[in-house]
């Protein structure tokens, strides 16, 4: 018997649905059968039973098995599904966040916990205890005084006064700590509540009954909304280091200087200037600003290691400006000096340059960041010169570059308060604002008075305005004000004549006669004498004695009579009425138009005559006047004389003249204004501006109070003048339309009709032809080589002399050319002709229409110039040895990889180089295009080159790996240069380049190679005597051992210290030092004394040292 089999079947005890369907389908009347009154029933169940089986179905219930999961996985789970809940709610979450945060400008408001302090919260418990025991000692001081009747009797004498002495000496002692928080505040609050304490019961009855202390909850304070502040963006620090330069300066400068407005903001503006990269300063003419804040920046170091520059936009200016900075700093010339074009006397020791806003922008072409300047001070920017507003444009970069570079440069901006905005609202020009610096300036009131009538000849009745002024109002000087340098010497010679300032005759001529032209030129001479007194050998006496009559005429002519002035309101202008009068009808009549009738006139009417009047000293200040001449203007005037200034606008804001007391304004200025229909710009007399008008009756205001007499109308004042002036850079020529013309023509692709592009069924008849003629015009040699621009070369050239003929639609057609595109090749080629006429004076250039083909060397240099200018559009071509699959190399067989690009280009199938394919070449444009789902990139305008010009066209994209010994370095004469041959490549792929010829960079190897060239006499030939007399071989200077040798040692050192690598640096430091390597040298001889050397020190001619200077320059 085998094992008995478990029944699990049996064991299961399934549950059994039973099919009751049939059984309910049996119809029995349940009453009738009851009853028994129903026929055929009975009690027997076979009635209701069903006639057929039952189905029974059994219910399996299916029990899924749950796999148990571990530790590990359950923990896991668990972190996906609370991160599931999490997410689900992050957004209701972020929401309810929103509804409540603080606004960020709000926030950047409150102080950060970071920066709360929480030293010193171990030390609460122990303050807790001193307040406790504090307030025991309070408590037990009012029980004693409670307790006391009566009189007040101490216990202990002078208890209290130890008290409140240990009190404070706590209090002092948690005031110095640092970790502790407020206890200062909350101290005095306490003794201040404790002295109440003290005195109430002082006041009060004898007997005081402590009553219980209520602290009453503390007031909530509402404070008002937090306004939105937007943040405004920081200017970087530009913390300079406080440094102080002692100035020697003259007790009588000295109190000249205390006198000026910017004197008592020197501190306001300095700290400024240390905190902020740029700086508006702004003030009238006459606060000082120019000449005192140079002055400032010197006292505060910053000329220590660099200048400080200062640029004006006239000559006159930057020269007088310089001499009077040069005299109150008692410095001499070589430290404070001007440079302006064709004149100055800067030297290396210069720490403050003035000089004009030319002159800086041409240093910004060769020193873009301006590396010699630690400021650059603007000065007169509200007049926005042309200059003015380059020089700021370029400086708001170049301050922030420099700063980028840890070498800051300071920007000041000096402008009167006329057009501030201009600079401090400009976001364009200053991301951040600079700060505005406001000094007052020194101004008495200044009585304006208008012209009845504007007259046409403004200078004759500048001149009439002028001798009244003179004969009839008090002391002062006169300044008038005309438009242009002829304007200026005729109103000179009219006041000269008329108010003469006679010198004593020494040798009178035989017949007594003189000369009107002698008379003249002896007035001019006089009067251009000024800076020597004793030379002008006048009757002082004399002058005086006369000056004594002429004022006792002219007081009993105008005695007036006895007025009571009680009769009158109020008193008269008697200045305005002198001024006002009415003319005569005789001099309206004759309109004052000849010299003599009017000197006549005027003299009638004044009653005195030419040799009893005041002399009268007078000046012309214009900018083309020499530099001896405008200075006259400082000096001192000769005693009896009145000084009168006749200036065009340079007086109005660059300059400030002493002792002005009368200004004449005539109103006008010359404008420079392009004429577009001409094409030509010339100077017209236009009126000036409300602003300059101010700025010109100011000048009258500076030692007293004032007169300015206007020669126009108040109406015309309204109605005629602008508020302010035009800025120049608007004035001029409207550049752009050229400039858009220009681009254009220069980016014309489509010269040239396509002969290889189109399909063959699109493909013009004559395409052939036209490929066959592009061909020949670049058929062989440099011809070939130059490519496409030589097509392009041949095309203007034939079509020129096609148009000259009127041949050029027929020749354009039969060629393939696009007339159009001729047409602004033609126009281009006129207007570059043009520009380079007036750009270079010494080239005659012309189109001519029968310009003939280059010759083959000439189409070698064009290539070179293409490769100067495209030198950043280099392809070579695709080296196929590197590549290994056969399928790869056969589709880059005529592919060509470009310097900037990864994928590789194609020639342009039009390209006269396509056959040829060089190894070098430069293109024009790189496109790309798309045949289908794969795309290809072409190169146009292809020009063959060799690899070895790249190092001497496109130095700044070689890398230079190795100067090679061999072959040896050579020393050209006619440069006076080093070449040698380095290993190089080229671009950021590292192309390798050939073997090249370059001059040797700049290093100690070849400071080193220059001396040995030196030594050997090929530098100086005046050295070559002295070789057979060397201690040592010059090759000796490029060894590795030579260090070992003191004597050549220091021989290059000497070299290496000043960089001295090629001819042109050895005559700059002999221009600097006349004794440089001369110490050197002779240690390097055997038996030759250092006397016998310094006659001929330098070595070169005087000439040679004279031209070097003037090239470094």
């Amino acid at each position: 018997m085998g094992k008995k089999v478990h029944n699990a079947k049996a064991r299961q005890n399934p549950q059994t649905i039973v099919d009751n369907s049939a059984v309910k389908k049996i119809q029995i009347d349940v009453d009738a059968v009851a009853g028994g009154s129903q026929v055929g029933y009975d009690e027997a169940n076979a009635l209701v039973l069903p006639s057929e089986k039952r189905a029974t179905k059994i219910k399996v219930d299916k029990v899924q098995h749950v796999k148990i999961l571990s530790k590990k996985q359950r923990k896991h789970l668990q972190a996906i599904v609370d991160k599931k809940k999490k997410k689900e709610g992050r957004a209701q979450l972020l929401g309810d966040l929103a509804a409540v945060q603080i606004p960020e400008e709000e926030l950047q408001q409150y102080t950060s916990i970071s920066q709360v302090q929480t030293v010193g919260l171990k030390r609460l418990p122990t303050l807790d205890e001193y307040l406790a025991k504090k307030k025991e000692r309070q408590a037990q001081v009012l029980a004693e005084k409670s307790s006391a009747s009566g009189l007040r009797v101490n216990a202990i004498k002078g208890s209290k006064r130890k008290l409140l002495v240990e009190e404070e000496e706590e209090l002092e002692a948690k005031r110095k700590n640092p970790n502790v928080i407020s206890v200062e505040e909350d101290d005095e609050d306490s003794s201040s509540s404790d002295d109440d304490d003290e005195e109430a019961p002082a006041q009060s009855a004898p007997i005081a009954i402590p009553c219980p202390v209520s602290i009453a909850p503390p007031q909530i304070a509402v404070k008002p909304p937090i306004k939105k502040l937007k943040p405004e963006p920081k200017p970087p620090a530009c913390i300079h280091q406080t440094v102080y330069v002692p100035v020697h300066r003259t007790t009588e400068v000295q109190n000249a200087r205390l006198r000026l407005p910017i004197l008592a903001e020197e501190q306001q503006v300095m700290e400024t200037i240390n905190e902020k990269p740029i700086v508006i300063v702004a003030g009238e003419t006459g606060s000082g600003k120019t000449t005192q804040l140079p002055q400032f920046l010197y006292e505060a170091g910053y000329a220590q290691h660099k200048m400080i520059g200062v640029t004006e936009p006239r000559r006159v200016a930057a020269i007088a400006m310089s001499k009077r900075v040069a005299h109150e700093m008692n410095l001499p010339d070589s430290e404070v000096s001007y440079l302006i074009r064709f004149e100055g006397n800067v030297t290396p020791a210069t720490r403050i340059k003035f000089m004009t806003d030319g002159v800086l922008l041409k240093e910004i072409e060769t020193d873009f960041l301006l590396s010699k300047y630690s400021v650059i001070i603007l000065d007169e920017a509200h007049e926005r010169s042309v200059y003015t507003d380059i020089l700021v444009g370029l400086l708001s970069r170049i301050v922030p570059l420099r700063h980028k570079r840890g070498q800051p440069l300071k920007l000041i901006i000096m402008s009167a308060t006329l057009r501030v905005s201009d600079f401090t609202e400009n976001t364009r020009l200053f991301k951040i604002p600079p700060p505005l610096l406001k000094v007052e300036a020194r101004q008495f009131p200044v009585t304006i008075h208008f012209q009845k009538r504007t007259p046409d000849d403004y200078v004759t009745e500048a001149y009439r305005k002028t001798l009244k002024i003179h004969n009839k109002l008090p002391e002062g000087g006169i300044l008038i004000f005309v438009t242009g340098q002829q304007e200026v010497n005729q109103l000179v010679r009219k006041l000269r004549r008329t108010f003469p300032y006679h010198a004593p005759t020494k040798d009178v001529p035989k017949n007594g006669k003189e000369s009107e032209e002698e008379k003249e030129e002896t007035i001019d001479d006089t009067a251009s004498t000024v800076e020597d007194p004793k030379e002008l050998e006048f009757d002082m006496k004399r002058v005086i004695r006369n000056i004594r009559k002429s004022k006792k005429k002219f007081l009993a002519q105008m005695a007036l009579p006895k007025i009571n002035l009680d009769d009158y309101k109020l008193p008269g202008d008697d200045t305005e009425a002198d001024m006002h009068e009415q003319p005569d009808e005789d001099d309206e009549q004759e309109g004052l138009e000849e010299d003599n009738d009017d000197e006549l006139g005027l003299e009638g009417e004044s009653g005195m005559g030419s040799g009893q009047r005041q002399p009268l000293w007078v000046l012309p200040l214009y900018s083309l006047l020499s530099s001896e001449k405008q200075n006259r203007i400082f000096l001192p005037v000769p005693d009896g004389c009145r000084l009168c200034v006749v200036s065009t606008n340079v007086a109005e804001t660059s300059l400030t003249i002493p002792h002005i007391k009368y200004v004449v304004d005539c109103g006008r200025q010359k404008t420079r204004l392009y004429d577009k229909l001409t094409g030509v710009s010339a100077f017209v007399v236009t009126y000036t501006s409300k602003a300059s008008a101010d700025q010109r009756a100011g000048r009258a205001g500076r030692i007293s109070a004032g007169h300015c007499y206007r020669l126009y109308s108040s109406a015309v004042y309204n109605d005629c003048f602008e508020d302010f002036s035009q800025p120049d850079i608007q004035k001029k020529p409207d550049l752009l339309p050229y400039t858009v013309c220009l681009v254009a023509a220069l980016s014309v692709q489509e010269v040239l009709i396509e002969t290889g592009v189109q399909r063959n069924e699109d493909v013009a008849p004559g395409a052939n032809r036209f490929h066959r003629k592009r061909q020949s015009w670049a058929a062989s040699g440099n011809y070939q080589l130059l490519g496409d621009p030589m097509v392009l070369l041949r095309a203007v050239g034939a079509a020129e002399y096609a148009g000259s003929q009127g041949r050029l639609p027929e020749f354009c057609a039969t060629n393939g050319l696009r007339q159009k595109a001729m047409s602004e090749v033609r126009k281009l080629r006129v207007q570059l002709t043009n520009e380079i006429n007036l750009s270079v004076s010494d080239v005659e250039l012309g189109v001519d229409p029968e310009l003939k083909p280059p010759t083959d060397a000439q189409a070698r240099f064009l290539r070179q110039i293409l490769l100067a200018g495209m030198g950043d559009r280099v392809a070579r071509k695709v080296p196929l040895a590197d590549i290994a699959d056969k399928e790869e190399r056969r589709r880059l067989k005529y592919a060509y990889n470009c310097a900037d690009m990864e994928e590789p280009a194609f020639l342009h199938v039009s390209s006269v180089l396509r056959q040829k394919a060089p190894e070098w070449v430069i293109y024009q444009e790189a496109y790309e295009l798309q045949n289908g789902d794969s795309t290809k990139m072409f190169i146009r305008g292809i020009t063959a080159i060799e690899p070895e010009w790249l190092l001497l066209y496109v130095p700044l994209l070689c890398n230079i790996r190795e100067v090679r010994e061999d072959p040896a370095p050579r020393f050209d004469k006619t440069s006076g240069k080093i070449f040698c041959h380095v290993d190089a490549t080229f671009g950021k792929s590292g192309w390798e380049l050939p073997l090249g010829k370059v001059e040797m960079p700049i290093s100690e190897k070849a400071c080193c190679y220059f001396g040995m060239f030196l030594l050997e006499g090929e530098v100086c030939s005046r050295l070559a005597d002295f070789r057979s007399k060397l201690k040592t071989t010059p090759a000796s200077v490029i060894k590795s051992w030579s260090s070992m040798n003191n004597n050549v040692l220091r021989f290059k050192r000497a070299l290496i210290t000043k960089q001295i690598h090629n001819r042109q640096a050895l005559l700059d430091q002999w221009n600097s030092d006349p004794h440089f390597l001369l110490e050197e040298y002779q240690n390097m001889l055997y038996n030759v004394a250092l006397s016998e050397l310094t006659p001929l020190w330098p070595p070169v001619d005087k000439k040679e040292l004279q031209h070097a200077s003037k090239k470094a320059r």
